[in-house]
């Protein structure tokens, strides 16, 4: 099911989920929004970016933040990358930033799971403390609990997604 059906709102709203809604084109879904999402209380977040530093300029993110803040101020929001060294560049532009933590390849390197988690935190909340303007952020870890592509080739165990997890919120 689309994510911007009726179907889909009514399956959120019976598990008491909210969604996150990309929004990569202002004026879809500025549409979308006015005829739809304005009213409905699963919409949670606006998803502005994935994989944002491969994707997009800190510019382009900057301004879909800005017409959706102008569209509706009332909700967060958020993209989700990679922590690399471009980050800093894009520290001050959302509410929330979902680091992508994908530790698990399948080989010895696997043991480093929890300090690989830690490590991307620590350097997520050190370059939004040193580059923001004083607008409150979040930094929401998006766990690794996958396998596939090219570079994962098992599964975290649940002990290792208990572990990345708690590392996470610690």
């Amino acid at each position: 099911t689309h994510y911007r059906t009726p179907e889909f709102a009514a399956c959120c709203a019976k598990f008491g989920m909210i969604s996150f809604q990309a929004e990569h084109d202002a004026a879809e879904g500025s549409k979308w929004f006015e005829s739809t999402a304005r009213q409905d209380p699963t919409v949670g977040l606006w998803y502005v970016g994935d994989d944002t530093s491969m994707h997009c300029e800190p510019e382009g993110i900057a301004n879909r933040v800005e017409a959706l803040g102008a569209l509706d101020g009332t909700r967060l929001t958020c993209h989700a990358d990679v922590y690399n060294s471009r980050f800093g560049e894009y520290a001050d532009l959302v509410d929330v930033f979902m680091p992508e933590i994908y530790p698990i390849f399948g080989g010895a390197e696997d043991k480093m799971c929890v300090a690989r988690v830690i490590d991307v935190m620590e350097k997520s909340l050190s370059d939004i403390r040193s580059r923001s303007t004083g607008r409150p952020r979040a930094v929401w870890p998006i766990i690794q609990y996958f396998k596939g592509y090219t570079a994962w080739k098992r599964m975290p165990t649940p002990k290792e997604v208990e572990a990345m997890s708690f590392a996470a919120i610690i």
